[in-house]
């Protein structure tokens, strides 16, 4: 009885052992990095994904280069090296000679997958390691779990001033369709155009479960979804203009722990605005109506809808030579942003030839701007023909 006993205590400490080594620590840092594996799992008869979160343990931005060479595993006693690696949730890369940018703000964690071919009959990995974190022996689970929030909400940073730009992020919200579209406004300080631009591809969001998520369309001073990959507008000196980073996300998502957007790590966005929120009437400014270039003074006594149905807004403009002569009105560099931070469509009345600008008396005008909604309070920039117009309301 005694034998039995001491057989069967030592059998428990021995399954209690084990079971630690199992259930190993799961959380390893390395300097600033912290590295916590979450799951190994059994994708097919033929790989297996295991889930790591990154985390930047620094205050200061990071970008940490990742390749197959940075993964490795055991199976029993044979090494294993990384099949194929992706970060966020993207595509996987299984080249050796290419590396992926894990671009980490402080603080925020991502997810790192990798991907290791393990024999058949395998059922835990004895070994896995992910840059300096090695992880002994980790079962394999047949499906994965739930992911679980790694990036909790904190304070919000939305807007950030560099240099003769101020870019701030206006809000975020959730269309009928699921999309989520945040508004990004992009002032210039300045006297001289500054350029806005974008790579889609450069544009991302990580989500609450270290998720990173790239726009499916960045538009800069417009709603239209046919920009394709890259974008460029010109924001004049004291204007703005709004651009729109387009997501699909999850219902689930309520925030965005950081919105990557002009280059610039937004963080802890709420996902709570709506469509009718968009951005109105941010600068309204004193009217400036009467300008005047070499040629010509202008002046613009009104604008308003053409009609209630119309999509036209017709703004009454008045010239007058300023040098005694004659000279032919042009569209020259047209360029409109409306109230709510984008472009409008320009044109003259018809037919241009006809716009010639006396050496004595007047010339009246109709200039027509097409805004992307009727809810415009007022053009807030207005340039052709080297004239620029400023917060001109709209009745």
């Amino acid at each position: 009885m005694k034998k039995t006993l001491i057989l069967s205590t030592m059998l428990f400490f021995s399954t209690l052992a084990h079971a630690a080594q199992t259930q190993s620590i799961k959380t390893q840092q390395g300097g600033n990095l912290k590295v916590t594996l979450q799951e190994c799992y059994r994708q097919n008869e033929f790989f297996v994904v295991c889930n790591f979160n990154l985390q930047n343990a620094d205050r200061d931005h990071k970008t940490v280069l990742l390749g197959l060479e940075d993964a490795k595993a055991k199976d029993g006693q044979q090494a294993l090296q990384a099949a194929a690696v992706a970060v966020g949730g993207g595509n996987y890369n299984t080249s050796p000679y290419d590396n992926l940018n894990v671009m980490l703000p402080g603080g925020v964690t991502q997810m790192v997958q990798v991907k290791f071919q393990p024999g058949d009959a395998a059922t835990e990995l004895t070994q896995v390691s992910l840059f300096n974190a090695v992880f002994p022996v980790t079962p394999l689970t047949s499906e994965p779990f739930t992911y679980p929030v790694v990036n909790p909400r904190g304070e919000r940073l939305n807007s950030l001033t560099e240099g003769n730009r101020e870019t701030a992020v206006v809000s975020c919200y959730r269309l009928p369709s699921k999309e989520v579209h945040c508004l990004v406004l992009n002032r210039n300080l300045g006297l001289n155009p500054l350029e806005v631009s974008s790579y889609r591809a450069t544009q991302h969001a990580i989500t609450p479960d270290g998720f990173a998520v790239v726009p499916f369309n960045v538009a800069v001073g417009s709603l239209s979804r046919d920009f394709g990959d890259y974008n460029s507008r010109n924001v004049p000196g004291k204007a703005y203009l709004a651009s729109y980073l387009m997501f699909n996300l999850p219902e689930d998502v309520t925030y965005l722990p950081v919105l990557q957007a002009a280059g610039i790590p937004f963080r802890n966005i709420p996902i709570d605005g709506a469509e009718s929120e968009r951005l109105l009437a941010l600068q309204p400014g004193q009217p400036l109506l009467d300008t005047r270039n070499d040629n010509y003074r202008a002046v613009i006594s009104a604008c308003s809808w053409d009609t209630a149905e119309t999509e036209w807004v017709k703004c009454k403009a008045t010239f007058k030579s300023a040098n005694r002569q004659k000279h032919q009105l042009l569209a020259t560099g047209a360029f409109a942003i409306t109230d709510d931070g984008l472009t409008a469509e320009f044109s003259f009345d018809e037919p241009y030839q006809t716009h010639e600008v006396p050496a004595d008396g007047t010339l009246d005008v109709n200039v027509w701007l097409k805004p992307a909604s009727k809810d415009i309070k007022a053009i807030a920039y207005l340039e052709f023909d080297g004239l620029v117009f400023r917060n001109v309301p709209v009745k």
